[in-house]
């Protein structure tokens, strides 16, 4: 029964139907969504070490635009922890690459400003149990797992709705 309804779904894609179209669609949704649910809801639970911060900084991504507002930038960081005392040195902020343009680079001060610091200064690193050179600054919060399981779901709950109900 699965296989035939994705089969009919192909051929109304195929065809440019609208209903096989939206499916895909959907079911793109669905999947690439989810898998990204499975692994926030993973990363939120990794152990946290305090760790020493090096460099945080906004940079310039690539080469110069003449236009100020095509410009790209990223949060480049190096920060120095330690698991079960073996030295790492992690340079990821957060599991999104993000990349900003001139006038949304704010959206990159405030990931940085999200970082926990202890009294001294330290930061938090949340790294990978079964890969401790795998690390961020940031775990994902409840708020974002949410929007994205949303994404994931409502998509196939609204054209099953509209197909089927």
């Amino acid at each position: 029964m699965l296989v035939d309804y994705l089969v009919a779904m192909f051929q109304l894609a195929q065809s440019g139907e609208r209903q096989g179209i939206v499916f895909f669609i959907c079911l793109y949704a669905l999947l690439s969504c989810g898998y990204s649910f499975v692994y926030q809801s993973r990363i939120a639970r990794w152990p946290m070490v305090w760790g020493e911060l090096q460099d945080a900084a906004i940079r310039l991504l690539g080469a110069p635009e003449n236009v100020i507002s095509e410009r790209d930038y990223r949060a480049e960081l190096r920060y120095r922890y330690a698991v079960a005392g073996q030295e790492y040195i992690g340079r990821r902020l957060s599991p999104w690459l993000l990349v900003a343009s001139h006038n949304a680079r704010g959206v990159l001060r405030r990931q940085l400003r999200g970082v926990q610091r202890d009294t001294d200064g330290r930061v938090a690193v949340f790294y990978q149990p079964g890969a401790p050179a795998k690390s961020y600054l940031l775990k994902p919060g409840r708020l974002g797992r949410g929007l994205t399981l949303a994404l994931a779901v409502v998509p196939a709950l609204l054209y099953w709705q509209h197909y089927h109900g």
